[in-house]
């Protein structure tokens, strides 16, 4: 299966969703049905599509920690849709490296988002990486 069509897949029906509020969940889903992917890609996409939809309030919040004098509604919608998908994946899918989430991440920013997407979805993301990281190592002392 190739994972990297699937997280493709799932930013645009992420991204789709954003316009729709109360539909959101109608309008991801008719990207899938107009999609001409295999079975397996559309399962993933899915899947990443679905869990960060159900996650998205606590999702939103961790972003928001990170974000220095801006509000996560401010952010471009692609690059948002973006974060929040590799933001599900790196704390839902432990097959899934973080690395790779986040190169991942990085790479739907260049090919869909603006200039400086790439950079700024890898500076989010790395931000979040760190907090997590702290919070674990002080569990671990604690």
């Amino acid at each position: 299966m190739n994972r990297r069509a699937g997280r493709e897949l799932a930013f645009q029906m992420l991204f789709a969703s954003a316009f729709w509020g109360d539909d959101a969940d109608n309008a991801g889903r008719k990207v899938i049905k107009t999609s001409k992917a295999e079975q397996e890609i559309c399962q993933f996409a899915t899947q990443l599509f679905e869990g960060t939809i159900k996650r998205l309030l606590e999702i939103d919040e961790l972003i928001s920690s990170k974000l220095n004098h801006w509000r996560l509604n401010r952010l471009h919608l692609i690059d948002r849709s973006i974060i929040r998908l590799a933001v599900f994946e790196i704390l839902y899918f432990d097959d899934t490296p973080t690395s790779v989430a986040i190169d991942q991440a990085v790479r739907l920013g260049k090919k869909f988002g603006g200039d400086e997407s790439g950079r700024f979805i890898n500076g989010i993301l790395g931000g979040i990486m760190r907090g997590i990281n702290k919070d674990n190592e002080e569990k671990t002392v604690n």
